[in-house]
């Protein structure tokens, strides 16, 4: 530390590191204020009552008062600090204001010890000696975090009855002060390794808050990135399939060789399936940097579904697969119209590309016990095997049967689902098993809840 000196085993801190250790101590300080303060109180209070009998000269009242202002005084500022937002930044001076403080807690004690050991019979010295080894343990402990006021507190509380003991002559006395010695070395290395925890894991806190902070700028610029070059990678993929859905159509004429039609087709689906990957990758990027917003207003739950239902049903990948929307009108949630219709839409695709023909996917939504509701969406496919419901939920994750499969897709849809239900302060989960389909459930909270169709049916996964 480049101001202070903690104590011979400390080392040179960053600016950073010092930074946050100093409010490391100031939140130290100011919990340890309330013990701090009764221990000083009802000890001298022991002291004059029991040890003395109630007879005090005036030093020592006047010492009994000086302990009972230190401890007020302790208090108060417990008190004044004890719902303080935690600072950013803590004035250097903390350090030797503190030391200042606890040397004078712990010069109080070692004073009255040296005065009173003196004249004292052989178990009232042994009770001041324990009292004093005493309170400089609880200070060393409840300091350890700033080994300069722990010294502080420490060495004035546990030297003068030393060397009152080596003054006072005789085998017992010089034992005495040997364990005081003792005592001090090893409070001195409790409070060593109390500070080098704690600056370890300060240092700690202060390196992962450095690489969250790094990862969340590469998050930003790689969705910067993302952002900017869409427009290069969208332009002309619109021109491919507009220019591939004219030819389809045969709108300027037609095309007489059948292969050439077939081949427009290609184009046209693969430029299709392109944008659509484009902008799931720009949504999950969008939604890992945290930049997508949300606009809530009251949406007709049911409604929103018979729309995405009748949008999926004129996909050719939805042929033979029969939808059904059990949620009813009535049911209204606050919620972004968009980005919820997205995550059906997500929801409700990748349910049909899994499900086989004479298959069915039902919609619905129940009412949970505390207040929300869960919007289920459930198929009859194969299912997924339970080893691989939570990989499901990672970004580019597709399991070995989808692969199998030969489905199209980036791994993105149900991510991008899960991160949007999150957006909306709820989460998504999966409940599937092979052969026996799958069912994903968006648990929305009591606040999203407008207004609720109380004979909504239940979703169930299909067997």
């Amino acid at each position: 530390m480049s101001r202070w000196p903690i104590l011979w085993f400390s080392e040179p801190m960053s600016e950073a590191l010092e930074r946050e250790m100093r409010v490391e101590w100031l939140l130290m300080l100011t919990r340890s204020q309330p013990l701090a303060a009764a221990a000083n109180c009802l000890n001298s209070l022991f002291i004059i009552g029991f040890l003395l009998g109630g007879q005090a000269s005036a030093p020592l009242l006047v010492w009994l008062g000086v302990f009972q202002i230190l401890a007020a005084v302790q208090f108060q500022h417990w008190w004044r600090y004890r719902k303080r937002a935690r600072p950013s930044a803590v004035s250097s001076r903390l350090v030797p204001r503190a030391v200042a403080w606890t040397a004078l807690g712990g010069g109080l004690w070692g004073t009255f010890s040296a005065i009173y050991f003196a004249d004292a019979t052989p178990h009232q010295q042994l009770l001041v000696g324990i009292l004093a080894a005493a309170m400089a343990a609880g200070g060393a402990s409840s300091l350890a975090r700033l080994p300069a006021a722990a010294a502080g507190y420490v060495l004035p509380c546990i030297l003068p009855i030393t060397a009152v003991a080596l003054m006072s002559g005789g085998l017992a006395y010089y034992i005495l002060a040997l364990l005081s010695v003792i005592l001090l070395f090893f409070l001195l290395g409790t409070v060593r390794n109390g500070y080098l925890a704690a600056e370890r894991e300060v240092a700690l806190r202060l390196r992962n808050s450095e690489l969250l902070e790094v990862a969340q700028e590469a998050n930003r610029a790689k969705a910067n990135f993302l952002a900017q070059f869409s427009h290069e990678l969208r332009t002309p993929l619109n021109a491919i399939i507009g220019f591939s859905e004219s030819m389809k159509e045969q709108l300027l004429g037609p095309v007489e060789n059948e292969r050439y039609r077939d081949y427009v087709r290609y184009i046209n689906d693969s430029g299709v399936h392109l944008l659509a990957l484009i902008n799931n990758i720009l949504n999950s990027a969008s939604l890992e940097a945290d930049e997508a917003g949300l606009d809530c207003r009251p949406v007709d739950l049911g409604t929103l579904a018979d729309d995405v239902v009748r949008m999926v049903e004129a996909t050719d990948a939805a042929a033979g697969v029969t939808l059904h929307n059990w949620i009813p009108a009535g049911v209204r949630i606050n919620a972004d119209a968009v980005k919820f219709k997205q995550i059906l839409i997500n929801l409700v695709s990748n349910a049909v590309k899994f499900t086989d023909r004479g298959g069915t996917v039902t919609l619905g939504v129940t009412r949970r016990d505390d207040g929300g509701v869960d919007v289920g969406i459930a198929d009859t496919g194969d299912g997924i095997d339970p080893a691989d419901l939570d990989r499901v939920l990672e970004p580019f994750v597709r399991t070995e049967s989808a692969v199998a499969s030969g489905m199209q897709g980036a791994g993105l849809g149900l991510p991008i689902a899960r991160m949007l239900a999150q957006l909306h302060g709820g989460d998504m989960t999966i409940e599937s098993a092979r052969g026996l389909g799958t069912t994903v459930r968006v648990h929305l909270p009591p606040d999203a809840i407008v207004a609720l169709e109380p004979a909504a049916p239940a979703v169930v996964a299909a067997n």
